[in-house]
C-alpha cells in the first residue's frame, strides 16, 4: 500500500532484509518511493546484497536515485564469474539465487537522516509456457 510506508528512524545505514524459507531465484525488484511526499526521507543511493545467509551477503547492486517517484524496479543479475566489472546483458544473464536479500539505505537525499520506502517486490524470472507448432 503506497500510502504506508517503511520507516527508519536509527542511525544510517537502514537495512531491509528479506529471508526466504528456501532458495528462490532473483531476477527483479522493484521499490516505491514518494518523493513529492517524502523529498529528504528519500534514498539517494542503495546497495542491494543477497547470499545463502547474513554472514555471506555479497553486493548484487548499487543504484543511485535522483528523486524517485513510483515503483522504480532494479535488475539484480548474477555476475559473470570472468568479468566482475562487466555491464550485464539482462537478456543473457542468470537470475540471483538467494535464501536472503538485503536492501540497505547507504544515503539519503539532502543528507536526511531517517528514510521512506512505500513498498517492495521481489521478482523472480519470469517463465514462458513453450508453444510446439506441429
Amino acid at each position: 500500500n503506497p500510502l504506508c510506508w517503511f520507516p527508519s528512524e536509527l542511525a544510517q545505514l537502514h537495512f531491509i532484509t528479506v529471508e526466504f524459507p528456501r532458495k528462490v531465484a532473483i531476477q527483479k525488484i522493484s521499490i516505491y518511493f514518494s518523493w513529492p511526499q517524502n523529498d529528504s526521507y528519500n534514498p539517494s543511493t542503495l546497495t542491494i546484497r543477497a547470499g545463502t545467509g547474513p554472514s555471506d551477503l555479497q553486493d548484487v547492486r548499487v543504484a543511485s536515485l535522483e528523486k524517485p517517484d513510483g515503483w522504480i524496479t532494479f535488475d539484480v543479475l548474477a555476475k559473470n564469474a570472468a568479468c566482475n566489472l562487466c555491464i550485464v546483458n539482462p537478456s543473457s544473464s542468470k537470475p540471483v539465487h538467494a535464501y536472503v536479500l538485503q536492501v540497505i539505505v547507504v544515503q539519503n537525499h539532502m543528507s536526511g537522516k531517517d528514510t521512506h520506502m512505500r513498498g517492495l517486490r521481489v521478482l523472480g524470472p519470469q517463465e514462458y509456457a513453450s508453444h510446439h507448432i506441429c
